[in-house]
């Protein structure tokens, strides 16, 4: 049991470690900058860890068929981890070339958008360690709403600073993410 957390830490480590390497390009304009985020069904993942439908699943299916059908909930919900932690490593990197805006507000607001990236990404380690606990021992609860709102917050920074020289796309791009 101690090889395989061993085993985990390292992988994870050296994940992280591609992602610090590749992950922080900076977006050269808006396009590339929608190009590079990935699109979040938040709608399915709200699914995923709605408490309601883990109730649901825990009341209809046998033990075995639950804890079997939650390991596969929590292996989803750790990819969408995935693709959010990739889009607020684009967006840290947005924010940090706005961050050199002659713009004041625009510079702010990068800031602003940068402070929340960090804070998701900090979020999404503790989230992952959460759920890769519960995956383990499944009669664990899942807790995620820090998460999702951090979430959101990185959205609604993204909308702001994109307002600022692109009105017309700065929802659509929020939209997506």
């Amino acid at each position: 049991m101690f090889e395989l957390f061993i085993f985990v830490g390292l992988l994870g480590s050296a994940g992280f470690g591609y992602a610090a390497l590749h992950g922080f390009r900076r977006p050269r304009s808006l396009t590339d900058l929608q190009d590079r985020l990935k699109t979040f069904d938040i709608e399915a993942f709200l699914n995923l860890v709605d408490p309601g439908e883990e109730a649901f699943l825990r009341r209809e299916l046998p033990p075995k068929a639950y804890y079997q059908v939650r390991r596969m909930r929590i292996r989803a919900i750790l990819a969408y981890l995935t693709e959010a932690c990739a889009n607020a490593r684009v967006l840290l990197a947005y924010a940090e070339r706005a961050m050199a805006s002659s713009n004041p507000e625009a510079a702010s607001r990068a800031r602003e958008l940068a402070a929340a990236a960090v804070k998701f990404q900090l979020l999404a380690v503790v989230a992952r360690s959460r759920l890769v606990m519960v995956w383990l021992f499944p009669s664990g609860d899942l807790l995620v709403g820090d998460f999702m709102r951090s979430y959101e917050q990185l959205r609604w920074d993204l909308q702001r600073i994109i307002a600022l020289d692109s009105p017309a796309v700065s929802a659509r791009i929020a939209a997506g993410l």
